[in-house]
């Protein structure tokens, strides 16, 4: 079964398993560092999800009915209700990134893609565009690297990454092409 992956993490993001719980001051808190871990993989979507910025105009919008998504979720949340935390980070995946559920409502609708046995909360969206201390995240060209820049004071900041998954006739293909390789580089060795 074709599935999805996170090839890379880089600034203050470190990849973890799926915790027993994201909602605010429960536990995954860290004043240094956010997290980011595999949600559901390689799951056909029965109704259309909305999200907050999709693939091709990073708009708003949906992602049908039908197609086969992996999902990721990337948490941060300071410890304790004082101050604030900065956090900047870098997730590579590899496969295309369809969309980014960022606000409460599009984190509530889809945590339908939420890891089995995490708890989520409420009140966990960025705040996109909100002067001062707004959070924001960007998709690079490749469509497949998102750079994250936010600030956390009382409640959490989280994102949903929803990313496609590989097509079966695609890992084929790459398979055969290694497999190909290995039996030049042997045969080279035998003549």
């Amino acid at each position: 079964m074709a599935q999805a992956n996170i090839l890379s993490v880089s600034g203050t993001v470190t990849q973890v398993a799926s915790p027993a719980s994201v909602v605010v001051n429960s536990g995954l808190e860290s004043d240094t560092t956010a997290f980011v871990f595999a949600e559901k993989q390689n799951v056909t979507l029965a109704s259309a999800i909305s999200v907050d910025a999709k693939v091709p105009t990073w708009t708003a919008g949906t992602i049908a009915a039908g197609t086969n998504v992996s999902s990721y979720y990337y948490h941060s949340d300071k410890v304790g209700q004082g101050g604030a935390a900065t956090y900047i980070s870098t997730i590579v995946f590899d496969t295309d990134i369809l969309g980014i559920a960022a606000a409460d409502g599009t984190l509530d609708a889809s945590d339908v893609l939420g890891a089995v046995g995490t708890t989520y909360g409420h009140n966990r969206g960025f705040e996109l565009g909100s002067g001062s201390g707004s959070d924001s995240f960007q998709v690079l060209i490749d469509g497949r690297t998102l750079t994250i820049m936010n600030t956390t004071s009382s409640l959490s900041d989280d994102l949903r990454i929803i990313t496609a998954v590989p097509e079966p006739g695609a890992l084929w293909l790459a398979v055969a092409a290694l497999g190909g390789l290995g039996l030049t580089r042997s045969h080279r060795k035998v003549g």
